[in-house]
């Protein structure tokens, strides 16, 4: 991150990318988890009587949550990413 603020990357283009690789990384684990929740939707029914494996509502909802608290979580990294010195950066690498 360093190197790219001192190449003259904006704040804006700094959070932006570091959103944008946490955002990718949320979604393929959110499409792994609703594959596997698909998949393994009968075993859980097997199991728990109440359960509905295939609750479409449910699934969206935490699929949501998830992605909302993945995102806000990196917020405040991505925006101590923007305050790194351009300098300093480049004598650490």
């Amino acid at each position: 991150m360093g190197v790219r603020v001192a190449l003259g990357a904006s704040r804006g283009q700094i959070i932006g990318l570091v959103l944008f690789s946490v955002f990718r990384v949320t979604a393929i684990g959110i499409a792994v988890g609703v594959g596997g929740t698909l998949l393994l939707g009968r075993v859980l029914t097997s199991q728990f009587n109440a359960a509905r494996p295939n609750d479409a509502i449910v699934i969206a909802a935490v699929a949501a949550l998830l992605a909302a608290v993945a995102i806000l979580a990196s917020l405040r990294p991505a925006i101590r990413a923007t305050a790194i010195d351009p300098l300093a950066a480049l004598r650490q690498e």
